[in-house]
């Protein structure tokens, strides 16, 4: 289990109580693996995959329950939830969580005159079967049974539906090294290169080994759907880049990055534009040249 350092000093504390080493104004999300981190940063989105709250295991209600679970618990004692789960996390200030409309988890006791309450209502609600925006606060409401696991101590908030997000809202990735969790706030995605032993374009240079690996596979996908106009086209002098097209749709690198990578976050698209116009002037899609056009 990696042990957690000395963490940085702006991820402890308040605007109301700066000094404070059991506060925080930023929210985490720890993942399954350094790869689950990779692909989070990669597609800029965490995704909800599990449903949540006192009724999810309803069937009818079970979409709408779909959520995104993050922390408040400090950095200093994430130690206990890397007992627990992965040493891999990514942080959001608070403030950015709030306006997508995550909310504090409520811990309510088993058997008390709250619960009773909720229960109640949402028995009601059902034999009614009518729509009621009383479910839209149970994602967001947990029991807790006497004796049983207790998860209130993780201080828990939810996202409903995936949340998505740009690099620039990325406070600190955390991820183990030599048995240590680090704290980086500025999270490079690297760039790509020929790597001339294994004639082969390879990403490197990301904040961690995984980063690079999914950046490859975003290059290898683009390599797949688009090539260099000199392995399909005759050369052309007279044209402005030196090949004919012959009616074949010319791509340029930031359009064909858009459209297969136009749902990442900018700074994935960026890196990938920067490192794919070094490597050629124009591409053309392979799909594309499997059809010629009717005038080739």
């Amino acid at each position: 289990m990696a042990q957690t350092p000395e963490v940085p000093k702006q991820l402890l504390g308040t605007v109301q109580y700066p000094d404070a080493g059991d506060l925080s104004s930023y929210l985490i999300h720890m993942t399954s693996s350094g790869e689950a981190l990779a692909s989070i940063l990669t597609q800029g989105c965490v995704e909800a995959r599990n449903p949540f709250g006192f009724v999810y295991k309803r069937p009818e209600l079970a979409a709408t329950h779909m959520a995104v679970c993050l922390t408040e618990a400090p950095a200093n004692e994430l130690g206990r939830i890397t007992a627990r789960k992965s040493q891999f996390g990514v942080v959001f200030h608070r403030d950015f969580i709030r306006d997508q409309g995550g909310q504090r988890v409520w811990y309510i006791n088993h058997g008390t005159p709250t619960w009773e309450a909720f229960l109640h209502e949402a028995d009601r609600l059902r034999a009614l079967n009518e729509d009621s925006r009383f479910f839209e606060l149970t994602p967001f409401i947990d029991m807790v049974r006497p004796g049983s696991y207790a998860f209130d101590w993780e201080r828990e908030w939810r996202v409903l539906g995936h949340l998505r997000f740009e690099w620039e809202d990325v406070a600190y990735l955390i991820t183990p090294e030599e048995g240590l969790l680090t704290f980086e706030d500025q999270p490079e995605v690297g760039s790509g290169g020929f790597n001339i032993a294994e004639g082969d374009y390879e990403w490197s240079g990301g904040t961690f080994t995984e980063l690079d690996e999914a950046m490859n596979v975003l290059m290898r996908e683009f390599l797949e759907e688009f090539e260099g106009p000199e392995q399909h086209l005759w050369l052309d002098r007279e044209s402005e880049d030196g090949f004919n097209w012959g009616g074949f749709r010319r791509w340029e690198t930031e359009d064909a990055v858009e459209h297969l990578f136009g749902d990442r976050p900018e700074k994935v698209q960026e890196a990938l534009r920067d490192h794919l116009g070094l490597v050629s002037d124009g591409w053309l899609s392979t799909s594309e040249y499997n059809e010629p056009p009717d005038d080739f």
